[in-house]
């Protein structure tokens, strides 16, 4: 009882007013919660927090919140398509979310919150100039609290407790340390005996590049001086003291990392691989054979949340597992054996000689995702979380039904194809410029290409066997490209560098390219 007293004293203490007027709020809602509908309580909250403003009570906990009940607000009328109510509220949160730094230089949450903000929009710009902000703000706090000179800096435990995806930014943060491209300190990890990793497997590989603190008192401990001096690894990266998005640190980093011809950072021991070869075996493979691991993104995996609004915000990222099946065919034709990644939550595969439903199997666990991933020939995937583990492998990679078109391949050992862009307005599919272009070609969410009338095409089974035949050809040497080709990349490679950062790494599909030359010429 007294820790709770003591934690509404500080609360109350640290944000003032703000603080008191919440807690009586909820109290006041509990016996009324079936009355008093939701919205109506932000609205007097809004009323309540502008009339302090008006007071002169000008706290930076007020900004926040108000900026955050708009934010929250913006992101409920995007899912009901009111698209331009949204962005009517989205600038007042940007506005308040402002006026909270401009309160309070060194509230390096906002900061964070705004980044994301302009990057629902991709606002290269803004991202630029509210990240470099964030990152000088960080750097004189920890000046100010003398950690500058600490031989260590902490890395988010959420990249391990998160979804796969995260391995790709803890490949990337590791291939930059190596390289001297960030900071070469001790990288620690407070990770609570508690915290569920994701895969607890890998991160017997990982304790080469990290150190992980699990005593809760260090923890506690160290949590106190965390904050300023943890390093960038998500949405922000810091290369040479500069805030660059992610997806532009990636191509950096990684082109950077393949000229140098640098060895994987993950390698499997001798005895992961005996083991992972045994438990293959169990499932009819034989050891020594050559497979691809298949995955293809699906509603599935957010289906056990019963709060999940993935076939709202993700649904374009989505694809259908039955348009691979003729590549599936290929793959054994030639000898090889087809693995399908993922969890149980997808649908299972029908059954076909020499492919496994490894999603939906029996020795499907933490270890085999591992294995499987760090064995396979190469991997055929869409975008998902999955991408960013195979990644962290270093392994080729075909990329299919990639959206939007400002992504691209982030390592040249891939090849990818994208989704088509089909405009309803002009009852045409746009040219590959026009899906560049901003807004769209900045789009990271399907409420985004709604509120433009622009739906998505996924690719055909023949488009997507034709560039799975592309790597097996190239893993066997027997790529032949034409002049022709090579020009047509080459066109396509410098359209691209004008409206994306990615880094112009990978090739665009051979017969992709080819077929939809037309949409490379501007020509719908």
């Amino acid at each position: 009882m007294n820790t709770f007293v003591i934690r509404q004293y500080k609360q109350i203490s640290e944000e003032g007013w703000p603080a008191i007027f919440r807690k009586l709020k909820s109290l006041f809602t509990l016996p009324f919660r079936f009355i008093l509908k939701q919205f109506l309580i932000q609205y007097i909250l809004i009323i309540f927090y502008k009339l302090l403003i008006i007071l002169g009570y000008k706290n930076k906990w007020i900004f926040f919140h108000l900026g955050s009940i708009y934010n929250g607000k913006n992101s409920e009328l995007l899912i009901k398509e009111n698209y331009i109510k949204a962005e009517e509220l989205r600038s007042k949160a940007i506005c308040y979310y402002k006026r909270a730094i401009d309160t309070d230089v060194f509230f390096l949450d906002v900061y964070k919150i705004l980044y994301s903000v302009y990057m629902g929009k991709m606002e290269y710009e803004q991202m630029n100039r509210i990240g470099n902000s964030y990152v000088d703000a960080k750097r004189k706090l920890a000046e100010e609290l003398g950690l500058t000179d600490l031989k260590f800096r902490f890395i988010p435990s959420f990249l391990f407790t998160g979804n796969y995806g995260f391995y790709s930014n803890l490949a990337i943060y590791t291939r930059a340390k190596i390289m001297g491209l960030v900071s070469p300190y001790e990288s620690i990890v407070l990770l609570e005996e508690s915290s569920r990793l994701s895969n607890p497997w890998i991160c017997q590989y990982w304790e080469k590049y990290f150190t992980f603190i699990r005593k809760p008192k260090a923890i506690n401990a160290l949590k106190e001086i965390s904050v300023p001096i943890e390093e960038e690894v998500e949405a922000i990266n810091v290369i040479n003291n500069k805030a660059v998005w992610s997806n532009a640190a990636i191509g950096i980093i990684n082109k950077k990392w393949e000229d140098e011809k640098r060895d994987p950072i993950i390698k499997l021991s001798e005895e992961d691989i005996h083991s992972g070869w045994r438990e293959l075996k169990k499932a009819g493979i034989p050891e020594g054979s050559w497979f691809v691991c298949l995955h293809v993104r699906t509603p599935g995996f957010k289906k056990k949340d019963a709060n999940a609004t993935e076939d709202v915000w993700d649904a374009h990222r989505n694809a259908d597992i039955n348009t691979y099946k003729k590549s599936i065919e290929e793959i054994v034709e030639r000898g090889g054996w087809v693995l399908r990644m993922g969890d149980p939550y997808m649908e299972p595969l029908e059954k076909m000689e020499h492919v496994l439903d490894y999603a939906n199997s029996d020795i499907r666990s933490h270890f085999m995702d591992v294995f499987c991933t760090a064995k396979c020939s190469f991997a055929v995937v869409t975008n998902s979380g999955y991408q960013g583990f195979a990644e962290a492998f270093e392994i080729p990679m075909v990329l299919t039904n990639y959206v939007s078109m400002t992504a691209r391949a982030r390592s040249n050992r891939e090849i990818f194809i994208y989704k088509l862009l089909y405009s309803k307005g002009k009852n045409d599919y746009l040219s590959f410029k026009e899906g560049l272009q901003p807004p769209l070609g900045n789009a990271i969410g399907a409420p985004n290409y709604k509120s433009l009338r622009v739906e998505w095409v996924d690719n055909t089974e023949d488009e997507i066997h034709e560039v799975v035949m592309e790597m097996l050809d190239r893993l066997d040497g027997k790529t032949i490209y034409t002049k022709e080709d090579q020009t047509l990349q080459k066109k396509f490679n410098s359209l691209h560098a004008r409206y994306s950062n990615w880094g112009g790494l990978g090739r665009i599909g051979n017969s992709f390219i080819n077929k939809y030359e037309h949409l490379l010429n501007g020509q719908q």
